[in-house]
């Protein structure tokens, strides 16, 4: 696992939640404010195939850059979209790998379902969206025993990094 976070890539997909996505350009893409010296973080947007991701809610958007320009980031994160429980084969192959490769993985709301179908959430508690706790993240793959709760708040026994925000799942 990275010792610091330098650079940052978050995942879209067809159906992207323009929230999601928006919440995690506001944390990561900021530019450099010097009142506050907040730091600073190379990121990129990137899409299985590069061109329009489109969205779910009358407009959409342009994404230059493939998977491989999130091969290095030190923070993977996953944006949610409207048809969560059909997640990407090739977003969930890049979850995987980053995970193995010892990078951070976020996933924000139902991208919890991401973290499913790479089959990180095998045995493990996690949190999604409320209006989505009865159906497990882990349910997009066969033979999982995710246990799903709209109330969990910690992850200590995690090996599955994730930072709490609002509607983010959390995995313990």
């Amino acid at each position: 696992m990275p010792s610091t976070v330098t650079s940052v890539a978050v995942l879209v997909q067809d159906g992207v939640e323009p929230f999601g996505l928006g919440a995690m350009c506001e944390v990561w893409a900021e530019p450099y404010h010097p009142e506050d010296d907040n730091p600073v973080f190379d990121f990129v947007v990137a899409t299985p195939r590069p061109g329009r991701v489109r969205g779910p809610s009358g407009f959409d958007l342009h994404v230059d850059h493939g998977l491989d320009a999130a091969a290095t980031a030190d923070l993977l994160c996953i944006a949610p979209k409207r048809d969560y429980l059909a997640p990407s084969p090739e977003v969930a192959a890049a979850v995987a790998a980053a995970h193995a490769r010892g990078a951070f993985v976020f996933a924000h709301c139902t991208a919890a379902f991401v973290l499913g179908e790479a089959g990180l959430l095998d045995g493990r508690r996690c949190t999604t969206h409320w209006r989505h706790t009865t159906t497990s993240p882990g349910a997009t793959r066969r033979h999982r025993s995710t246990r799903t709760s709209s109330t969990s708040r910690t992850a200590p026994s995690s090996p599955v990094p994730v930072r709490p925000l609002a509607s983010t799942p959390r995995c313990t």
